[in-house]
């Protein structure tokens, strides 16, 4: 779970 939220962190930041 916890690599799951990194994960989608990265993404959020690749967009913004």
């Amino acid at each position: 779970l916890l690599f799951s939220a990194y994960w989608l962190s990265l993404q959020v930041s690749r967009v913004l």
